[in-house]
């Protein structure tokens, strides 16, 4: 993926995107949920741009709608990935799984 703006000095950007308003272009393949999510948050009112609990149902949204997986729940995964990472013991510099992980 290509970074935007990646050659902008800091005035070009400070005019094109802080005055002018120039955003990324939003690719088709990302869908219509995530395309409105990435505008609203571009708002330059910021009143209008989502509070976290949207961006948080739009991105779980997104996860429900690519994976399915046995038609198990995306909360199943996210819950037992979230179980996983606890399970690792970063004391002292091991990173070793705890004998409890599921």
């Amino acid at each position: 993926m290509k970074t935007p703006f990646e050659f902008y000095t800091k005035e070009m950007h400070w005019d094109l995107v802080v005055n002018r308003g120039f955003r990324p272009l939003i690719d088709e393949k990302w869908g219509e949920s995530l395309a409105m999510l990435l505008s609203l948050s571009w708002s330059s009112a910021h009143l209008d741009r989502p509070n976290f609990k949207l961006v948080g149902e739009t991105i779980r949204g997104e996860i429900e709608r690519l994976v399915t997986v046995d038609s198990v729940s995306v909360d199943f995964h996210l819950d037992s990935s979230n179980r996983s990472a606890k399970s690792i013991d970063f004391r002292g510099g091991n990173h070793k799984v705890s004998p409890d992980c599921d």
